[in-house]
C-alpha cells in the first residue's frame, strides 16, 4: 500500500479540528465545575465521577498533543504545531512562529 503525502492545508485543517476539540472539551469540563450542579451529580454520582475526570484528562492530553515536539512530530507521524511550522509556505512567518514558541515555552 502506498501512503499518500498529506498536504500542508490538510495538516493545518486536522490541527485546527484538534484545537477546536480541545476548546470544546475544556469549556464543557469548566461549565460542569459549577456548584449549582451538585444536586444533579448526587442523582447519579457514579456516572459523573467518571465523566468529569475523563473530560479533564481528555483536554490535558489533547492539549499536550497539539504542542508535541518529539521525533514523531518531526517525522510527521503526529500533527502538531511543531510539525506544521517547518512546512509553512511563508518561511518568514514560520520563523516568527518558531521564535514565538521558543520564547514562550517551558
Amino acid at each position: 500500500m502506498v501512503s499518500k503525502k498529506i498536504s500542508y492545508k490538510e495538516k493545518f485543517e486536522q490541527l485546527s479540528h484538534q484545537m477546536i476539540s480541545v476548546y470544546i472539551t475544556f469549556y464543557v469540563w469548566k461549565a460542569l465545575q459549577n456548584e449549582a450542579y451538585n444536586e444533579v451529580y448526587k442523582i447519579d454520582g457514579s456516572f459523573w465521577s467518571a465523566v468529569i475526570p475523563s473530560l479533564q484528562h481528555e483536554w490535558f492530553i489533547a492539549l499536550a498533543r497539539l504542542y508535541e515536539d518529539s521525533k514523531y512530530s518531526k517525522a510527521g507521524s503526529v500533527i502538531s504545531v511543531y510539525a506544521l511550522i517547518p512546512e509553512h509556505p511563508n518561511k518568514e512567518r514560520a520563523r516568527e512562529a518558531e521564535e514565538f514558541l521558543k520564547k514562550n515555552s517551558k
